[in-house]
């Protein structure tokens, strides 16, 4: 087994409690916004009172899920970033909290915003960038880190994960912006420094999440290590014997090589990553539990093959934990082709707490950022609502949301068994932070569906966190936009029906996922398609049979289950399809229209 023993206190509190601790440590470093958004950091440098929005420069933003430290706070300073929102853990950060961090540190200059290669950060720090470029002219851009090696370069939708390169980034486009580079010379460079880099991982044991049961390591037996596992845990590209440190530098620096790095965008050429004679900046990277004992002896292992073997020169080296899994036992590396741009970006000074400039080299205070505006009605005040032709909808509804939700709950501990197997063992914890949301809600407003799906998206947003979250928010503001419309101005049954396929149909869009990719769509969609007089049992039925149809699925092309192999994947159901089932089947035992 793998032990989850951490040093917490509540699983729930652990991330607040987490930033508490850093303030504490670095007060002259870190601020972080007044509460509800806590979670967003903002290095003192740019709280001067000299400078403003008019003559900073451009701005940095990142963050992430939780777990990962010193990523991504640690990495907040003065020549690296500016801002860093802290999501849950191993969960994106809500999107009012990106867009808070976007307003906490305008600049006229221009906000770049670095974000690693997981659905659910692409799509929280997208929409919130989407948003928030229609309420001001501050230009945004977003480059997205995916340094990873272990997957073919086309595999599913999902394309290769953001690891440990993504520091680096982070460096090289911090001192740029220092440097006083424009918001597209600084997006340019770091997109050139992702093309020229390459990241894999090895982990000798897996890693359990506080508030989650220890996980079985029987896919990683004791004499096994596993090549390409994810900083969430998430099952790698194939198992091997244990090797030695010599051993595990030659797969990965064989690997990184073979990979190769885009020489020209244009023609997509594709190149060995280093060639003799080149020089290389190396990050060797301790995923959380490993000593520095052995992470020394396999620094060494890495520069001696990279120089006696492939004669590179080793110009930078950086040995530590930069981008860790809690405590997973392993490392990764990360082999950038240097210039000599990003060799002088890469030593430019900088304050932030987890930075150690290179030696290899031959030479808590809380301040209130502009609000997030609060979400905008469906309908205003001074609208009538279109008019409800199903009998007793609220009662019938109240029962509905109570029975799902307590479904969800009572189910966590199976769809995350599943998850854990097949993802990275949050799905459960995830919805089950929903359903309590929903029964905790003392006023939910059930005397109206375009209010109820309203209200139900508001609080999946403020409680889930992570993709399922603002999928199933998505979706639901969908539902109310449908019934809002001008066609829509007497409600029946069918009408909600509609509404449901108007909410599965956007999941779907945003998600980039469809029927088959083995996601909550394989429930969702199938429930959507029923031609049953009986409806919601119909609704139940399909969903339950599109669910369990996914554990005979050897591929999924979408979400973290798009990294596992056929063989992982087969016996085991899609945690978010099981969850949409149990949902519609509770309803459907609840009550109806």
């Amino acid at each position: 087994m793998t032990a989850n023993k951490k040093i917490v206190n509540r699983a729930e509190d652990a991330v607040v409690e987490m930033i508490q601790g850093l303030l504490r440590q670095y007060p002259e470093t870190l601020k972080c916004c007044e509460a509800p958004y806590q979670n967003v950091l903002v290095g003192s440098h740019y709280l001067t009172k000299e400078r403003t929005a008019t003559t900073a420069p451009i701005s940095l933003i990142s963050g992430g899920g939780s777990g990962h430290e010193p990523s991504h706070a640690g990495w907040v300073g003065s020549g690296m970033l500016t801002a860093v929102v802290c999501g849950g853990i191993f969960a994106s950060p809500s999107i009012a909290a990106i867009r808070a961090a976007l307003r906490a540190v305008p600049s006229d200059a221009g906000i770049l915003v670095i974000v690693k290669n997981y659905t659910g950060d692409c799509l929280n720090f997208g929409m919130a960038i989407e948003m928030e470029s229609n309420n001001n002219t501050t230009p945004i851009e977003m480059v997205v880190v995916a340094d990873d090696v272990a997957l073919p370069r086309k595999k599913g939708i999902t394309g290769a994960r953001g690891l440990a390169g993504t520091v680096l980034i982070h460096k090289i486009a911090g001192a740029a912006a220092a440097a006083g580079y424009s918001l597209s010379e600084v997006a340019a460079l770091a997109r050139n420094a992702c093309a020229r880099m390459g990241t894999l991982g090895i982990a000798l044991e897996t890693v359990a999440v506080p508030g989650a049961p220890a996980t079985s390591s029987s896919r990683l037996p004791d004499d096994c290590f596993e090549v390409g596992l994810g900083i969430h845990g998430e099952a790698g590209l194939k198992q091997g014997p244990a090797m030695t440190a010599n051993e595990m530098a030659t797969t990965m620096i064989s690997a990184i090589q073979s990979y190769g790095r885009i020489e020209k965008k244009e023609s997509y050429i594709i190149v060995p990553m280093f060639a003799a004679g080149d020089e290389v900046c190396v990050l060797v990277n301790n995923l959380g539990g490993t000593s520095e004992f052995e992470m020394s002896i396999l620094a060494n292992a890495v520069v001696t093959e990279l120089e006696a073997v492939h004669h590179v020169k080793v110009r930078l080296l950086y040995v530590g934990t930069y981008m860790s899994s809690f405590n997973m036992h392993g490392a990764s590396l990360t082999i950038l082709n240097l210039t000599d741009e990003i060799i002088e970006l890469l030593e430019a000074p900088t304050n932030a707490p987890a930075w150690k400039k290179c030696q290899y080299s031959k030479e808590s205070t809380v301040f209130n950022p502009v609000p997030v505006p609060p979400e905008v009605k469906t309908k205003s005040a001074d609208t009538a609502l279109p008019t409800l032709e199903i009998q007793d909808f609220s009662t019938v509804a109240q029962k509905m949301v109570v029975a799902a939700a307590q479904s969800l709950i009572d189910h966590e501990p199976l769809i995350t068994h599943y998850d854990t197997i097949v993802g990275d063992g949050d799905c459960g914890l995830t919805m089950k932070r929903g359903a309590m949301a929903l029964l905790e809600c003392e006023h939910l407003d059930t005397s109206h569906p375009v209010q109820l799906f309203t209200q139900i998206a508001n609080l999946l947003s403020s409680s889930m966190g992570g993709t399922s979250g603002v999928l199933l928010e998505l979706g639901f503001r969908k539902m109310a936009t449908y019934l809002s419309r001008a066609e829509n101005q007497n409600i029946t049954k069918n009408a909600l029906f509609a509404a449901f396929q108007q909410g599965v149909q956007a999941i779907g869009f945003y998600g980039r996922a469809a029927l088959g990719a083995r996601t909550m769509l394989d429930a969702l969609i199938p429930a959507s398609q029923v031609e049953d007089a009986n409806l919601l049992q119909g609704m139940a039925q399909a969903a339950r049979h599109g669910a369990e149809s996914t554990a005979t699925m050897g591929t999924a092309s979408a979400g973290r289950s798009n990294y596992l192999s056929a063989e992982s994947l087969q016996g085991t159901p899609d945690p978010g399809a099981i969850a949409m089932a149990l949902v519609l089947e509770s309803m459907a035992a609840s009550a109806s229209f």
